[in-house]
């Protein structure tokens, strides 16, 4: 979140929940439109996830489903799926160590 703390904090825990309920005007920190945007995408997916199951919708980049192949939806200066652990060979070494 931006702030004189910015730096000290980074991503916290909890630092997304302004974004996902798009509350970016309860805080005095100095948002910008990219924070807005990234507000307002992410709080669309989660009420339509709350509403239908399916979190996308109109104007949203598709969030695909689960599928063979690993991937999250990476929402910030892009919006789009991205490999869980950037290489395949990272992934299986952590698809191995956690089936353990």
């Amino acid at each position: 979140m931006p702030g004189p703390d910015a730096a000290r904090f980074g991503a916290f825990h909890t630092s997304e929940v302004p974004y996902v309920l798009n509350t970016l005007y309860m805080s005095d920190r100095a948002f910008s439109d990219a924070d807005r945007r990234i507000a307002d995408t992410m709080s669309s997916y989660w009420a339509n996830f709350a509403a239908s199951g399916d979190p996308n919708g109109k104007g949203l980049p598709e969030w695909r489903a689960i599928d063979d192949e690993p991937q999250i939806m990476e929402v910030g200066d892009k919006m789009e799926p991205i490999p869980v652990a950037g290489s395949p060979a990272k992934f299986a070494f952590w698809k191995k160590y956690l089936l353990k």
